[in-house]
């Protein structure tokens, strides 16, 4: 279940500076799209500035316009409504509109949408890409796929070593998989148990961070070598013949600091 969503106002790049907004759905289970909409606005009006852009006095207003322009042509029905001047909408068009908004993320999400045959490389490289930019909160498997990703690209800062990252650890599943002779189902559940582990390791790390006030990567490796280990572990147990899954946390901890 996804309570909360989380976007990290970024428009070219993962390496722009974090910024964060956090939405949590009103009891229609819809999330205030205008507020995010607000928020790239004045991402995109700080970028133009920052890049002398001579237009960059008009940036606000003129994305304000065309963001408007573009979620007013949408089709309104109970998935995205009206509510004191602001658009509230579900996850379907809450993506739809963050694809007009980032760069980042519409060029990740389309590739993934419009490819039916991508290697193992693109899907790391959009999918790094897509979770830098979006997380989901809750219990869910999206919550920790998207909650690993999107602290690592916190840790990384480096659209390599995300992608990397992202890389090593589906090669790391299939690897297991073939290995041990899993069934689809179990690989299915070696995956889904990979990133519950790494997201909880990085929320570990987070706290860390918080605390330090600076990084410390020798940790970071000290914590990943502790969730593939954890990893290894859970594939072994799906290969026995009574085969354990590992136990389901509840929640997905804190929001990282």
């Amino acid at each position: 279940m996804i309570n909360e969503v989380a976007i990290n106002v970024k428009i070219e790049s993962i390496l722009e500076p974090d910024n964060r907004l956090f939405l949590t759905p009103n009891n229609l289970g819809l999330y205030n799209a205008s507020e995010m909409v607000d928020r790239f606005a004045q991402a995109r009006a700080a970028l133009a500035m920052k890049q002398n852009d001579p237009l960059a006095s008009t940036t606000y207003a003129a994305f304000s316009t065309a963001a408007e322009l573009f979620v007013s042509s949408l089709d309104q029905s109970e998935s995205l409504v009206t509510i004191n001047g602001a658009y509230w909408c579900d996850l379907n068009y809450l993506s739809l509109i963050l694809k007009f908004c980032s760069n980042i993320y519409a060029d990740a999400v389309n590739a993934l949408e419009s490819r039916n045959a991508i290697t193992l490389g693109e899907w790391a490289d959009y999918t790094a890409k897509q979770y830098s930019v979006i997380c989901f909160f809750g219990d869910s498997e999206v919550c920790y796929l998207s909650g690993a990703i999107w602290s690592a690209s916190r840790i990384l800062r480096d659209p390599k070593g995300l992608h990397e990252h992202v890389l090593c650890t589906e090669i790391k599943v299939n690897t297991l998989a073939k290995e041990h002779n899993l069934s689809d189902e179990d690989k299915s559940t070696l995956y889904n148990t990979t990133w519950r582990l790494l997201s909880h390791g990085m929320n570990r790390y987070m706290q860390l961070y918080a605390d330090k006030g600076e990084h410390d990567y020798p940790e970071f490796i000290h914590i990943l070598k502790e969730c593939f280990h954890a990893v290894d572990e859970t594939a072994i147990q799906l290969a026995s013949v009574a085969p354990a899954v590992a136990p389901k946390k509840k929640g997905f901890l804190s929001r990282f600091f």
